[in-house]
């Protein structure tokens, strides 16, 4: 599996006349831990030194064929790339002018610039951390069992590391009934399949923001011939969340896990 993973990454001061209310602009530390876990986690589980060093025996199979680009899209003298600890040959840069805000549309140009080169695009943003394997690879499993014209999104989870209770509280909240955006759904608003030995469902949801999306190549070639692909439209709540979903959820019917594995 080729995969392209694009991650909008900003450091720094907020625009003139904003508020700093994005973590991105705040806490240099913190945000280049936060960088360096997702790429060191993104190479773990998805690049092609994952078994390096596996026994010979099985080398060929492990290989399998796997090939994992990243693009960190920033702005010069607005990141924590010095900062991170992780040699640049893990990675490449791409370098921004522009409104700060409007940094995350890029990741929809980028892709549509290699378009034809991998089997899956993805934009995370610079704080999102897969800890599953098999992410890429359920990706790819919905849209064979349910066409590309929809689109799974992951519920994002924050872990509790201290306290009395230890688990994951899922933060995407539902929007308001004013924030819904319309969507070309037409069909279901529940689906089905048979996965790892029971039923795991699926819903439209509320919300469909989740600081990511994720598609295929075919995905891509259809959403790129969309008039909302690539606008730099940020009227759907703010210039984060627009650029992560707005045009994805205008061009594709959306759903997020349901039970009984969410």
């Amino acid at each position: 599996m080729r995969i392209l993973v694009i991650i909008p990454h900003y450091c720094g001061p907020a625009s003139p006349g904003q508020k700093e209310t994005y973590g991105s602009q705040l806490q240099q530390l913190a945000r280049a831990a936060a960088l360096n876990t997702q790429l060191v986690t993104l190479h773990r589980n998805f690049g092609a030194n994952r078994f390096a060093g596996a026994i010979p025996r099985l080398a060929p199979a492990l290989a399998d064929g796997r090939k994992l680009d990243i693009v960190i899209v920033t702005m010069r003298e607005r990141n924590v790339l010095e900062a991170i600890g992780i040699g640049g040959a893990n990675y490449e840069v791409e370098y921004y002018q522009g409104e700060p805000l409007l940094l995350g549309f890029e990741c929809q140009r980028i892709a549509r610039e290699r378009l034809g080169q991998y089997d899956i695009y993805a934009m995370l943003e610079d704080d999102l951390i897969l800890h599953d394997p098999a992410f890429f690879d359920k990706i790819v499993w919905f849209q064979e069992q349910f066409g590309p014209t929809r689109v799974l999104q992951p519920h994002r989870v924050e872990v509790s590391k201290s306290g009395p209770w230890l688990g994951k509280v899922m933060i995407d909240f539902d929007t308001a009934d004013r924030n819904r955006l319309p969507t070309p759904a037409a069909g279901p608003e529940r689906l089905e399949a048979a996965f790892a030995g029971g039923t795991q469902c699926f819903r439209r949801p509320a919300n469909p923001h989740s600081g990511c999306w994720i598609v295929t190549d075919e995905q891509l070639a259809r959403w790129a011939r969309e008039d909302c692909f690539f606008d730099r439209n940020t009227s759907w709540v703010g210039p984060l969340e627009s650029a992560a979903i707005r045009a994805l959820a205008l061009t594709f019917d959306v759903f997020k896990p349901d039970a009984p594995d969410p």
